[in-house]
């Protein structure tokens, strides 16, 4: 009997062990975790795009000033450098970015009627100088005065010619520059006040009114993107290769096709969220995770983000060029089922850390 009492003790004991080892986060894990990763991923990261485009503006004025080879290289570069710091923190969608549709005017995409296309022909076509100034920019569409607009005007297949003497054409991408790169200083500084939300939620004060609120936007700048990456920047040009192996891709549906970062694009994203789930490590997602008792869906994670971003490494780019290749294109689905996999592990994440997520950005596109 006695053995026996031994033995019921030590079972209930381990599964109360195990119930107790599953335990919701505190408000001051939540509150350190919020804070960590505010300072160190998201306020640096909006500060690199404010600097990467202003260092866009700068090189296109110059462009203008000096229309050489060297110079037009030079702004193409500075264009690449904006668009990987864009890239590197476009899943931050909350705060000062959603300030008059900020986050649309950087990049309007996909844009499915080619309005940025329309617009900026016609911007040339016209060649008003009232179209140059920032108070037209300030009220122009949003087709018109992001990276995409940029890209298609420096990339432009007429190559050097296009920007010589001081041309309408070289004007208007530095007044497109200019403007991102003000936009990108009045985001990087209102995000410095934002920041302070996370300090003290429930304080009257304070864009929340908890710290599980403001952490629920983080985990959404985590979740959603998956999703938009998969659906959008690989399935959409795979077209209905995605389920037929002889169906017929669409390359120009591809992001950012004319300077043959498609795939780039989707290296810089998926390693941004990788660091927004354990880059901070002690006041991550993961470690929170690990620290509910979720250990092995924590670990299973990392290994997902693991593994996508080797998978990356793997398929050959450009992108445009690729997807017209039966080898690449199986690939991009297997990339594609990998990225569903991620998918489902974070929202399984999402309900054990008993945070709810609410509306999706996404839902009605």
């Amino acid at each position: 009997m006695i053995k026996r009492a031994i033995t019921l003790s030590l079972l209930c004991g381990g599964l109360l062990s195990q119930v107790q080892a599953a335990t919701a986060p505190s408000d001051a894990q939540w509150r350190s975790l919020n804070q960590t990763i505010v300072a160190q991923h998201v306020l640096p990261r909006y500060q690199n795009f404010a600097d990467a485009t202003a260092q866009m503006a700068a090189s296109s004025e110059a462009l203008c000033q000096n229309a050489t080879a060297e110079n037009l290289s030079a702004a193409q570069q500075s264009y690449h450098q904006a668009m990987d710091a864009w890239q590197g923190i476009q899943h931050v969608r909350f705060g000062p970015i959603e300030n008059l549709m900020r986050s649309f005017s950087v990049q309007y995409w996909p844009d499915k009627k080619n309005l940025t296309g329309k617009h900026i022909n016609g911007l040339l076509n016209k060649r008003e100088e009232t179209s140059l100034t920032p108070e037209f920019f300030r009220n122009a569409s949003i087709a018109v005065k992001g990276l995409p607009a940029v890209e298609r005007l420096l990339f432009d297949k007429a190559g050097l010619p296009a920007f010589t003497d001081n041309s309408y054409q070289c004007r208007l991408n530095a007044s497109i520059s200019q403007y991102l790169a003000d936009l990108g200083k009045h985001t990087a500084t209102e995000w410095q006040d934002y920041a302070t939300s996370f300090n003290s939620p429930g304080d009257g004060i304070s864009y929340y009114d908890s710290d599980v609120e403001a952490s629920t936007d983080l985990m959404k700048a985590l979740v959603e993107p998956v999703e938009v990456i998969r659906d959008l920047k690989i399935l959409r040009p795979l077209g209905t290769a995605a389920k037929d192996i002889n169906g017929k891709v669409k390359p120009r549906r591809s992001e950012s096709w004319r300077s043959s970062r498609s795939l780039r694009n989707i290296e810089v994203n998926v390693a941004t969220l990788h660091d927004l789930y354990s880059g901070q490590g002690d006041d991550s997602f993961r470690a929170l995770l690990s620290a509910a008792g979720h250990q092995d869906l924590a670990d299973s994670i990392e290994a997902n983000f693991i593994s996508v971003e080797k998978e990356l490494q793997t398929i050959p780019a450009p992108m445009f060029s690729s997807l017209e290749q039966p080898a690449a294109q199986q690939q991009f689905r297997d990339l594609s089922a990998n990225m569903k996999r991620l998918q489902y592990a974070l929202s399984d994440a999402v309900q054990l850390l008993d945070l709810q997520l609410g509306f999706n950005s996404r839902d009605g596109d």
